[in-house]
This record gives C-alpha cells, sequence and structure tokens, in this order.
C-alpha cells in the first residue's frame, strides 16, 4: 500500500473531500494505489484517523470522486474505516442516497459475475447413461 508525503497527503486529501476530480487526478499517478490510506482529522472523534480514500470521499458526499475511485482507479468497496464500517454503511448511516445506490448496484453488478463465472466452473451434468445432458437453453424451442 502506497503512503503519501505530508505535503501531497494534505492536497490528495482536499481533493477528495471536494471532489475536486481534476486535481485528484494530477496527484495521483497510475502508479499509485487508489485503495491507499491518507491521515484524515476525524472532527467527531477529535482524532486523526488513517482512512482509506473511498472512505474519506464518503464522509464527505462526493459521489464523483467515489464513481472516479471505483470506475477509473478500481478501489475496494469492501475497505473499512477500522471500525468495521465500509463505505457503502456510512452512506447508509449518513444518507447520502446518491453514493449508496451507486456502491450498493456496484456490489451487486460485482455478485452476479462472480455468481456467472462460478457457474462456468461447474462440471456439466450428466445422464443415467453417462452421456452429457443438455441445458434447456441450449435445447432450444420445442412445437407441439
Amino acid at each position: 500500500m502506497f503512503f503519501f508525503t505530508d505535503e501531497k497527503e494534505e492536497q490528495i486529501t482536499v481533493a477528495c473531500t471536494t471532489g475536486n476530480v481534476v486535481a485528484f487526478q494530477q496527484l495521483i499517478t497510475s502508479s499509485q494505489d487508489a485503495n491507499s490510506t491518507v491521515r484524515y482529522y476525524d472532527a467527531e472523534k477529535k482524532q486523526v484517523r488513517n482512512l482509506p480514500l473511498i472512505i474519506v470521499a464518503t464522509l464527505h458526499n462526493q459521489l464523483e470522486m467515489v464513481r472516479y475511485l471505483v470506475n477509473t482507479k478500481c478501489a475496494n468497496i469492501d475497505l473499512d474505516d477500522g471500525n468495521g464500517n465500509t463505505a457503502l454503511i456510512i452512506a447508509e448511516e449518513k444518507k447520502y442516497v446518491e453514493i449508496y445506490f451507486f456502491l450498493n448496484r456496484y456490489r451487486n453488478a460485482r455478485i452476479q459475475f462472480a455468481a456467472r463465472e462460478l457457474l462456468n466452473f461447474l462440471p456439466p451434468k450428466t445422464t443415467q447413461d453417462g452421456l452429457p445432458a443438455r441445458r434447456q437453453s441450449q435445447i432450444g424451442p420445442t412445437f407441439s
């Protein structure tokens, strides 16, 4: 995981919290990890914490930044804030509806894709005589 220098980290945090995707793109190069953490001052808890960028963007209700991190930089939506709260959970708790629906759709699409991939690895069904059974989708329509 990549850790930023103090000055650059501050610029990245500001870009992430304000939703400045253009500045963020200039600061994060392709070789840097979108799943990196930044030192973030949590005003509610009055403490500095290391948080993933996607959590920081979600805490500030920055939908475009969340989209950029997920769609362009392939950020892991399952990273948590150290207390078990993912960006999806935080969006739900804070009632950030657009971020919640975006992350939930992304998660569901990922689950459906994984399920389809798993089906490709299952052994084919066979009939009693040992011949491969044809799936209903392979049989085609029947006419009476």
